[in-house]
């Protein structure tokens, strides 16, 4: 019993002090439960900039065209500046600017180069810019290194130089296969895409895909042409499309409507004639349409939608590269009188060493490419891209 005036035992604050340690203790546990459960960093990661993976590549890309530019400037003399541009995820872009530029000179050496580092080149105009031509080094099938090439002045040359490379063994004859009239279905171009890589595309301007067409086809390192438009004889009952150079127009306006197709596919490295069977006879329209094409350096291939020499003459003129076509694969579009047309193009390439081919994004097409473009190599022909003509080949 408790005695009178003596304090009540302090049982109760005891119990307290122990509830509130064991309260603690089990906090504890949880908070090292919950630090044990939480995933752990590294604490070595960089924070953000390049991982030194990337910074390898790029020191590997800028030896590489650092190398490139001594040998260039060693051998052709007229290199006043080089260097970095930007660099493009994985691709380093670079710059040159030449005074003088002896062009046949530069893409033998470019070649010459990629050959020597086990790399693929490709090389394409850049046209209405401040560079003349774009070289790409492609490492492992994907781009790796860009040069812009321009230059102050570039001297008068009668014949433009190849943008691609010879082959070897020497094949016993060459086609020029040209894709007409693209730009409306992007699907069927990514389909001819897939069947062989020298194919050259030409590009109606002011099409629902003209512009995507024509950068895909960049981005790959096909060669493009601009199919231009031009007034038939029996218009207006047929409409060449829009974009149209017609007779009714004024040498400005003809100017002004090239300029404007030629905008629509700026990779173009040179124009063929979309229809034009009257616009094409016609000496003042045509000496407009050449002495454009000769301020933008773009040639000229006649699709001979008409017969006499009036586009030839002009070209001659202006100083413009003209080139003909040998023969439409399929305006008959029967399965077998496309594979007839194949077969004598085959004869001419045998017989002349080039043909010049024109085809249509037409199912029948494909079907026969699809099962001849593989056998060209067993029948001795090569496809060369359009830029071979430049070279002044027979």
């Amino acid at each position: 019993m408790q005695e009178p005036g003596q304090s009540p035992p302090k049982k109760p604050a005891k119990r307290a002090k122990l509830f509130l340690a064991l309260a603690f203790g089990l906090l504890a546990l949880a908070m090292l439960w919950w630090g044990l459960q939480t995933p752990q960093f590294p604490v070595d990661l960089p924070a953000g900039g390049t991982t030194p993976q990337q910074d390898q590549t790029w020191a590997e890309q800028e030896q590489f065209f650092t190398a490139l530019s001594k040998t260039l400037r060693a051998n052709l003399g007229y290199l006043v500046i080089t260097g970095v541009m930007e660099r493009e995820g994985k691709i380093a872009q670079f710059r040159q600017l030449y005074t003088q530029l002896d062009q046949a000179q530069l893409f033998q050496e470019l070649y010459s180069q990629a050959e020597q580092k086990g790399l693929e080149l490709l090389l394409s105009r850049k046209q209405g810019e401040e560079y003349l031509y774009q070289a790409v080094f492609l490492k492992e099938n994907q781009p790796w290194v860009r040069v812009f090439i321009g230059v102050d002045q570039e001297p008068p040359a009668t014949t433009e130089p190849a943008l691609t490379a010879p082959s070897s063994p020497e094949p016993k004859g060459r086609m020029v296969l040209i894709v007409d009239d693209l730009g409306q279905n992007l699907k069927f171009f990514k389909k001819l895409v897939k069947l062989h890589r020298n194919l050259t595309f030409s590009i109606l301007p002011n099409l629902t895909y003209s512009k995507k067409t024509a950068l895909a086809a960049e981005q790959i390192g096909s060669e493009v042409l601009l199919h231009l438009p031009m007034q038939p004889l029996d218009w207006p009952q047929i409409n060449p499309g829009p974009g149209a150079l017609l007779l009714e127009q004024s040498p400005e306006e003809l100017q002004t409507q090239l300029r404007a197709d030629l905008a629509q596919v700026p990779q173009a490295i040179g124009v063929n004639n979309h229809m034009g069977s009257a616009l094409i006879q016609d000496e003042a329209a045509m000496e407009v349409v050449m002495r454009q094409l000769a301020q933008e350096k773009l040639f000229f291939l006649d699709s001979k939608t008409a017969p006499g020499q009036v586009a030839k003459n002009a070209a001659a003129l202006a100083g413009v590269l003209f080139f003909s076509r040998d023969l439409f694969l399929d305006d008959n579009p029967r399965q077998q009188a496309i594979q007839q047309q194949w077969n004598k193009a085959l004869k001419i390439a045998k017989e002349r060493g080039l043909v010049v081919v024109i085809c249509h994004p037409k199912e029948e097409t494909y079907n026969l490419l699809a099962t001849e473009l593989p056998n060209l190599d067993q029948e001795g022909i090569e496809l060369v891209r359009i830029s071979y003509l430049l070279a002044g080949k027979p």
